[in-house]
């Protein structure tokens, strides 16, 4: 009985060990294609952005949207408004007036389309990045977890990685008017990219 037993626990962990490992190597196959790690993305994008807008709460968004209104009636952007939401807004005017292409829109299809604006910038900074596709792949996937955690806030940071990213790109291939615009852009979409001004810097194109 007692060998019946052993033998039944060393078949256990034999097939469970087969199936991880055919787990591993099917994981690793699909994350050594870039394609698949930007459907991957893609794929949060749209069940995050569902999840915000139909079951968790959305108050980083509610702030974006009704500073659009509050600068259109030339009310304080910096004060608390907690009949709107509960958050303080601390961005320029000029987001203000660039959240007026999602302030129209019903909650959901405007959570749904300001994620998917914070995201598409940034695989288009991955994918252009001069890596090779080994680096690159890796880049995808060291990235994705803070990805869905900006998203899951409604938040800026895959927009502000991307701007940063973009400025640096572009800078070394010499195109500096190009850099030029995402670096001012990206000062007054968020002030975080004025660090990427360093780039301008250590290229000697500037």
């Amino acid at each position: 009985l007692q060998v019946s037993r052993n033998s039944y626990v060393i078949g256990f962990w034999f097939i469970f060990e087969a199936c991880m490992a055919f787990l591993i190597i099917k994981i690793k196959q699909f994350t050594s294609k870039e394609k698949n790690l930007i459907i991957l993305y893609l794929v949060a994008w749209l069940l995050i952005g569902l999840k915000v807008a139909f079951i968790d709460s959305y108050d980083n968004y509610l702030c974006f949207k009704f500073s659009h209104t509050h600068l259109l009636k030339n009310l304080d952007l910096y004060l608390m408004y907690p009949q709107e939401y509960h958050t303080e807004y601390n961005y320029s005017p000029f987001f203000s007036f660039f959240m007026g292409l999602f302030a129209y829109l019903p909650n959901w299809l405007g959570i749904l389309c300001w994620n998917l604006f914070n995201t598409i910038p940034l695989l288009y900074a991955f994918h252009k990045m001069p890596l090779s596709a080994v680096q690159k792949n890796f880049l995808y996937l060291f990235c994705l977890i803070e990805f869905i955690t900006a998203a899951e806030n409604v938040q800026t940071n895959s927009t502000v990685a991307a701007l940063m990213l973009l400025v640096f790109i572009n800078q070394q291939k010499g195109n500096t008017n190009l850099s030029s615009f995402f670096f001012v852009f990206g000062c007054f979409f968020k002030i975080y990219v004025l660090t990427a001004g360093v780039f301008f810097l250590i290229y000697p194109k500037r």
